[in-house]
């Protein structure tokens, strides 16, 4: 097959290349999937095999090329988190060994990259929070799935939400900054979330500060990214001063949002150089039709910060081109998918652990920057939904849901013997009729 350039491919031969004694080079921007290579595989100094992983600008960002031949393998990455999803897919080829051999890959020709630049999850949802364990092991799976984004934002961790002025005791701290060090090897981006709307007194200065000495915290343990979220809170001021300020029209809370949210970037952000702009959740964040608030923020919120939406509705069974298209032109400004999918805060008896449906794969020229899932309480069970997403994110024309459910219970250790559990709780949305095992 001869593609150019503009096109993926994937060409698998018949012949495999055993993965014993493998000798693994690279460049030294590609350290982390040399190191996810040899963690893996070992190294031998008398090699069978050769690895060699390289970095070539000419690939779409995240993108890499995997060659696997006689003459050995060779990753070639359009940056360093290309080359490590070029690991990845190697890695995940000798997970399916031919049978003949213990560890071995097809002969390949792979021409692969992302077609959403944001992919990722967010831990958002209400209920116990995720384990230091879980967290960790959660971000291990992202890597392996080409996720490229966690958000720590769980809602009923105190020091996020209800005591966000207050630093993190020093054992909290420091297991977020064991987070943010696994992510940085894992390429995913580590988001810190902060939630102050429920108290925060928004039109006072030191209230501003506190919110940057929070942020300041977590900058020292690594922290290079951020999120400030206004859901779930009243859609109007509560706060005399603020009233004073920002007035009491309607929507007026989007003007004290968007003042918070310059404030924070102009302020911390620019002066730490950060690479990244503000994300943030409107109190309105669900539906697709103007409003008074959504009017003010598109007015006052800065151009580049991005703006979490969740669909049409809070938990939704589809969402179309058409209405991610509808919620920018309400905001204003590019926007993100948070999916309450497969979320289950708001039925804590139930566990969904069927594939991603009813997102559209037509996305050309949709002002979407990408999808964040917000996953269930149960961290390990979330992992058979993640997986569609991943790969509904990585390549929308290919997403097929029934096939990548299928894929997604193979790899998840454990799925295929729960089987039966898994086809009954595969109905989405919610509301679906449960469905009946084979």
């Amino acid at each position: 097959m001869d593609c150019s350039l503009s096109e993926k491919k994937a060409t698998i031969g018949s012949e495999h290349l055993v993965l014993r004694e493998c000798r693994i080079t690279g460049d030294p921007a590609a350290v982390r999937a040399v190191a996810a290579l040899t963690t893996a595989l070992g190294e031998a100094a008398a090699a069978c095999l050769t690895i060699d992983v390289r970095l070539d600008a000419e690939l779409p960002p995240e993108g890499y090329t995997l060659s696997a031949g006689p003459s050995g393998v060779v990753i070639t990455g359009a940056d360093p988190a290309g080359a490590f999803y070029g690991a990845q897919t190697l890695l995940a080829l000798a997970a399916a060994p031919c049978g003949t051999h213990a560890r071995c890959v097809p002969e390949c020709d792979v021409r692969d990259w992302p077609d959403l630049p944001l992919r990722g999850t967010i831990e958002g949802f209400y209920g116990t929070p995720w384990s230091h364990a879980e967290r960790m092991e959660h971000l291990r799976f992202s890597g392996r799935h080409k996720l490229n984004s966690y958000v720590y934002a769980p809602k009923d961790d105190p020091f996020h939400r209800e005591r966000w002025r207050e630093p993190y005791p020093e054992e909290e701290l420091a297991r977020l900054g064991e987070l943010v060090a696994e992510a940085a090897a894992q390429h995913v981006r580590f988001v810190f979330a902060l939630s102050p709307g429920l108290s925060m007194v928004y039109s006072d200065p030191a209230e501003r500060a506190a919110l940057r000495a929070k942020a300041e915290q977590v900058w020292e343990i690594g922290v290079r990214e951020y999120a400030l979220l206004f859901d779930d809170i009243p859609p109007e001021l509560g706060h005399e001063p603020d009233k004073a300020v920002f007035g009491t029209a309607e929507g007026v809370s989007a003007s004290a949002h968007a003042a918070v949210c310059r404030d924070f970037a102009e302020h911390f952000l620019a002066p730490h150089g950060a690479d990244r702009p503000l994300t943030m959740v409107p109190t309105d964040y669900a539906g697709t039709a103007r409003s008074a608030y959504r009017d003010r923020l598109a007015a006052e919120l800065p151009a580049d910060v991005l703006v979490w939406w969740t669909g049409s509705d809070i938990v939704v069974g589809a969402i179309s081109a058409d209405d991610m298209r509808a919620a920018a032109a309400s905001y204003g400004h590019q926007v993100a998918l948070w999916d309450n999918f497969p979320v289950n805060d708001f039925d804590f008896a139930r566990v969904f652990l069927g594939p991603l449906v009813g997102r559209s794969t037509e996305l050309d020229g949709v002002p979407l920057e990408g999808i964040t899932a917000n996953p269930m309480v149960e961290a390990a069970a979330s992992r058979i939904a993640l997986t569609t997403v991943a790969d509904y994110a990585w390549h929308l024309a290919a997403y097929d849901p029934a096939r990548s459910h299928e894929r997604a219970v193979r790899l998840v250790p454990g799925a295929t013997d729960l089987l039966p559990l898994v086809q009954v709780c595969s109905s989405w949305p919610p509301r679906a009729p449960t469905k009946a095992p084979d």
